[in-house]
């Protein structure tokens, strides 16, 4: 579909009648030490809070944030599921948790999940603006605050909790969810335990595309989709009136496949099942262990309203089992071992409220074994930022910069360092008591990642021979954005952005092939890769992985994003939203695996009881897939969610993709051999208490 797509939403926006909106309670956003409310921030914010998170009953990340205004998931089969922020992902969007960066390998491949457990979460911030500026450089897409601790809660005396179990018949999948606090005078303890496990997704059709009958590929499902993982958790902190302290601990282990056919590959127009290693799978074995410390002081000194330090730690490490013939055999391991130490300081200064801080990180990457495409690395940083805000009478402003120091040493080269400098301001003007518009200018500057920078080898997950470049530069981009909110008898927001690319990082798909035989002879980076016509074996060259080699040129997004919220009748409410993205690189064409136009619409009836939804998402064909890329068809999907809360117990059912669509992701890499999930029937239930 074509710009047009958007029209409708722009259409009916005005003609809405004025209708009373129910309030919706104010949540802190804690992604800002100020304590600001969403109101008060310019950028373009998505809360989601305990309630929408539970009723979404999502396995992962980004499918519980995919269908929020701007967001989309990038999936790699249903193990994996990784945010998309208007077009940007992997380096360009930091995951954090109580804003700890999230410490996995998820980006440095797609099929890596983000090590985090989704149901021990109370509310997930995604933001941008100035606020990103607290987390590191290059948030370009935004920043995605998963938060279990919100800061300054009071101690509770006595116990509190939930327990949960949901059953979801696509996979089999079921889960056990608990989790509970007890305060004791100044003290609180929490723990918190989740167990999940599923079979094969279930999926209307054949997995391939391409496949002409059951012999080539799995009917109805995919294979080697089945997973398990277990999540565990325990704090401990200490409140007075003046000093918080605490700690917390953190375990996940979790296990998944990933389709078979991903290491077939797609060249041109036509796909290429690897049938002789049809029966060869690959399942990832992953383990995590963190631990976060805090220690906050609330108006230490006449100067600062408060001051926090908080050290973090992270072991993740994973495996790669290769399972031929139901014979596993422990393929590439990957480990990274993170530490971080911050210090920040709210202050103010005249008639300002600021904060500012100063971060020291500290990354040792290891990858071992025959797909190790990237070399073992360490990699420092030191950054430190300034952000200040100010109420005026007529409006709100906020100015703030950073400024990073990278140092990345690796085995047979010198070490290589960068440094990026980050500015963002924002006024958000009111227009009469209801509405206001906003207006956010950035700079934004990334320092390439070790895999951009250093890998040369082959990646089979993803098909792909990876070829890093020392030489590049710091990737540049500056920003715009517009926004637009209204709070009356209705509620409207829009947004419009534009990030201009003065060196985009990216993947290119060469065309070329890896070839063996010259890698045996010596050749490494692009002269192991040749055409398909170099080969002396046309299988072997069916079976070759394609090379890709990381490159940098301008580019271009552009986007727009509106949704409208009004009352019909004093119980019932209705949502409708569109987005859309626009992705277009100088020289290359269109930047590949961009998320599709969407519209959506959900009706949501709620009362004392009760609490129902019926939404609808429809997703416009992605016909500009990027070069060397197969365009993907749009899709329909309609999801239903009815729950009934009596006395401490809340019992629901939910249908998703209840048309039973074939939908393929236009974000994903397996979007050709391995779709999204078919009709789901969910059950649940959860006890308060």
């Amino acid at each position: 579909m074509k710009k047009y797509f958007l029209l409708p939403l722009l259409v009916i926006c005005p003609l809405v009648s004025a209708q009373s909106v129910e309030q919706i309670e104010e949540i802190i956003v804690t992604a800002s030490p100020l304590g600001l409310t969403q109101e008060h921030l310019a950028g373009s914010i998505n809360l989601i809070d305990q309630g929408e998170l539970q009723r979404s009953a999502a396995s992962n990340l980004g499918e519980a944030l995919n269908g929020q205004l701007g967001v989309s998931s990038s999936s790699f089969g249903p193990g994996v599921g990784s945010p998309i922020i208007r077009g940007q992902s992997g380096k360009r969007v930091q995951v954090l948790n109580d804003g700890a960066r999230v410490a996995d390998v998820s980006d440095t491949s797609a099929d890596h999940a983000i090590a985090s457990e989704i149901s021990q979460v109370r509310q997930v911030e995604v933001i941008r603006g100035p606020a990103t500026l607290r987390y590191g450089s290059g948030a370009i897409g935004g920043v995605v605050n998963l938060v279990e601790r919100i800061p300054g809660d009071t101690v509770e005396q006595g116990a509190s909790g939930s327990v949960a179990a949901i059953y979801n018949n696509n996979s089999d999948a079921q889960t056990l969810d608990a989790n509970t606090r007890y305060g004791v005078g100044q003290f609180e303890f929490s723990a918190a335990v989740t167990d999940r496990q599923s079979g094969n997704i279930s999926i209307p059709g054949f997995a391939d595309l391409e496949a002409d009958d059951a012999d080539e590929t799995t009917d109805g499902y995919i294979e080697n989709t089945d997973a398990e993982s277990r999540a565990y958790g325990a704090g401990l902190r200490w409140q007075s009136d003046a000093l918080e302290w605490g700690v917390e601990l953190k375990q996940l282990d979790n296990q998944y496949g990933v389709p078979p056919g991903a290491h077939g590959h797609a060249h041109g127009n036509e796909h290429v099942v690897d049938t002789a290693a049809a029966e060869e799978f690959v399942r990832i074995d992953m383990d995590q262990k963190d631990v976060q410390s805090y220690l906050r002081f609330d108006n230490p000194t006449g100067f600062l309203d408060s001051l926090e330090i908080e050290f973090s730690t992270s072991e993740y490490q994973h495996t790669e089992i290769e399972i031929e013939d139901g014979v596993g055999t422990p393929g590439t391991y990957f480990s990274k071992d993170y530490t971080e130490l911050s210090v920040e300081a709210v202050h103010p200064l005249g008639n300002w409220q600021s904060y500012s801080g100063v971060s020291l990180t500290a990354d040792d990457f290891v990858a071992i074994g025959a797909e190790a495409f990237v070399p073992p690395s360490e990699t420092s940083a030191i950054g430190a930022y300034w952000v200040q805000h100010r109420d005026f009478a007529k409006a709100i402003f906020e100015i703030g910069g950073r400024f990073d120091n990278q140092k990345i040493k690796s085995s047979g080269i010198s070490s290589i360092e960068d440094s990026s400098l980050n500015l963002s301001t924002s006024l958000l003007y009111p227009l009469g008591e209801e509405t206001q518009v906003g207006f956010i200018l950035s700079r934004s500057e990334r320092a390439p990642s070790a895999e951009e920078l250093l890998s040369d080898g082959e990646h089979i997950a993803t098909n792909a021979y990876e070829i890093g470049d020392p030489s590049l530069d710091s990737e540049v981009a500056n920003n715009l954005e517009l926004t637009y909110r209204y709070e009356g008898d209705f509620s409207a927001q829009a947004s419009v952005f534009y990030n201009d690319f003065e060196s985009y990082l990216f993947e290119y798909d060469t065309e070329l092939l890896f070839n063996h035989d010259l890698a045996d002879l010596g050749a490494t980076g692009l002269a192991a890769c040749s055409s398909e016509a170099d080969f002396d074996d046309p299988l072997e060259a069916e079976l070759a992985t394609e090379c890709f080699q990381y490159r940098q040129e301008g580019a271009q997004f552009f986007g727009v994003e509106a949704e409208l919220v009004f009352a019909i009748g004093d119980r019932t409410q209705l949502r409708i939203w569109a987005d859309q993205v626009r992705a277009m690189l100088d020289r290359s064409g269109d930047v590949p695996r961009m998320p599709p136009t969407r519209v959506g619409a959900t009706w949501i009836y709620e009362n004392e009881n009760w609490y129902s939804s019926l939404a609808l998402l429809q997703a416009a064909d992605q016909v500009r897939p990027g070069e060397n890329q197969e365009a993907t068809d749009g899709y329909t999907k309609v999801d239903a969610y009815l729950g009934y809360r009596l006395d401490n117990w809340d019992i629901y059912a939910r249908g998703n993709n209840l048309l039973n669509e074939g939908i393929r992701n236009s974000s994903s890499f397996l979007r050709e051999i391995a779709p999204e999930a078919g009709r789901s029937a969910i059950l649940g239930v959860r006890y308060h208490f």
